[in-house]
């Protein structure tokens, strides 16, 4: 799945240069944050069987390519 959404992260960089690149990394990187902490409350037995499967990831690449890019990456 990753692999099928390089064309358009690639797209997203040329078109919108830095801005997506670090909107998506932001995205990417609290999405498996967030997954975490998750498996943490839920006390999982094995936390990273879930974070494997990068599941989080297309999430958090597929959250990045919906948003505009002009949106500022954290809080002020």
């Amino acid at each position: 799945m990753v692999i099928g959404l390089a064309p358009a992260m690639i797209a997203a960089g040329v078109f919108f240069h830095s801005r997506a690149v670090v909107l998506i990394a932001t995205c990417v990187v609290t999405a498996v944050v967030t997954e975490w902490i998750c498996n943490l409350f839920r006390r999982r037995p094995n936390p990273r069987e879930s974070l494997g499967d990068l599941s989080a990831v297309v999430t958090g690449i597929i959250l990045a390519l919906s948003l505009p890019p002009a949106l500022p990456p954290g809080l002020r």
